[in-house]
C-alpha cells in the first residue's frame, strides 16, 4: 500500500513507540517510498529513530507547535521540513488544516498509519476516502482483549461500501470501507 501513496502520516506516539521505517521494503519498490509526515506538537522525535536518521531534504515533514531552538536547529540541519501550527482548544492539530497544507506541498495520496487517537480523529471527522481494516487471527496478548474504538465499530454506518478484499497477508482478513 505504501508504494501507491506519495505520503504517509503518523503521530509522534507511533514514531517514538514503534520506531517505524515507513518505507517500501518490497524489492524493486523502494524508490516509491512515501514522504513521511509526522504530527509532533513538542518536537519529541528521538534522534536515534529511523525517521530522524534517514531524513533528507525531500522525505520528511513535521508539524509542530513548540520546541527548543536546539531541537529545531537539529531537525532543520537534518533536512526535515518543519511547519509550525497551533493546536485547537483540545490541544490537537486541526486535521483539515494539515491535509490542506500537505496538499499545497504536492502530496495527493495520503496513507494514515496512526494509532487509536489519530485514526479515531480521522474517522470522527470522516476524512478518509478509503479505510482498510486489517483483522488478524492472532491474539496480541493472551491476557488482554483488543479494545476497538467506538469509531471503528461504526465504520459500516459512516461508509456506504464495505468489501472483503483478497490480499497476501497470510491469515489476516482485510476489509475496505469507502464513501
Amino acid at each position: 500500500m505504501r508504494y501507491r501513496n506519495d505520503s504517509i502520516l503518523i503521530s509522534n506516539k507511533t514514531l517514538n513507540n514503534d520506531n517505524p521505517k515507513l518505507n517500501c521494503r518490497i524489492i524493486g519498490l523502494s524508490r516509491f517510498s512515501p514522504k513521511r509526515v509526522i504530527l509532533d506538537k513538542n518536537l519529541s522525535i528521538k534522534k536515534n529513530s529511523f525517521i530522524f536518521q534517514t531524513s533528507n531534504r525531500n522525505n520528511t515533514i513535521i508539524f509542530y507547535e513548540k520546541g527548543s531552538k536546539k531541537k529545531i536547529k537539529q531537525l532543520f540541519n537534518k533536512g526535515i521540513k518543519l511547519i509550525k501550527l497551533r493546536t485547537n482548544k483540545n490541544n490537537f492539530f486541526d486535521l483539515k488544516i494539515i491535509l490542506n497544507k500537505i496538499y499545497t506541498l504536492g502530496c495527493r495520496n495520503l496513507l494514515v498509519e496512526g494509532g487509536k487517537s489519530l485514526t479515531g480523529s480521522f474517522l470522527k471527522n470522516m476524512l478518509f476516502n478509503h479505510f482498510y481494516l486489517f483483522k488478524s487471527s492472532n491474539k496480541l496478548n493472551k491476557t488482554r482483549k483488543l479494545n476497538v474504538s467506538s469509531e471503528l465499530n461504526q465504520l459500516s454506518f459512516k461508509y456506504r461500501n464495505k468489501s472483503k478484499i483478497n490480499t497476501f497477508t497470510g491469515k489476516d482478513v482485510v476489509y475496505l470501507y469507502s464513501k
